[in-house]
């Protein structure tokens, strides 16, 4: 009967110390926003200034940037979207013209701008 009660006790007391273990854990979610227009246009006039491309032309309102580097032309816009967020694309008004190695290289240089 003595061991009986010790063992009940023992499995009280083991239960009770695996409750105590459980944790409640909310799960911890990441939610990624677009980046707001501004953010987008301070990062692409920043990626312009990282890829050695000289700012020509500046229309804020419009989202659109214009660049030289080296006699070679760059457009960007930058669009604006719903929720106030943006994205970056090559200006299709100049496609003809547009240094697509260029491009190429601005958008690596806003990528890691914008934390892509």
């Amino acid at each position: 009967m003595h061991s009986l009660l010790r063992l009940w006790f023992a499995a009280i007391a083991l239960t009770l110390s695996l409750t105590a273990c459980v944790a409640n854990n909310p799960s911890r979610e990441t939610v990624v926003r677009p980046p707001d227009f501004e953010r987008t246009w301070a990062a692409a006039i920043d990626a312009m200034g990282d890829t050695r491309i000289a700012v020509s032309q500046i229309n804020h309102n419009q989202g659109r940037l214009q660049g030289v580097r080296e006699g070679q032309r760059i457009f960007v816009l930058v669009v604006r979207l719903p929720g106030n967020t943006a994205r970056v694309e090559a200006d299709p008004r100049d496609f003809g013209q547009q240094n697509w190695a260029l491009f190429d290289e601005f958008m690596r240089a806003f990528n890691r701008r914008i934390g892509n």
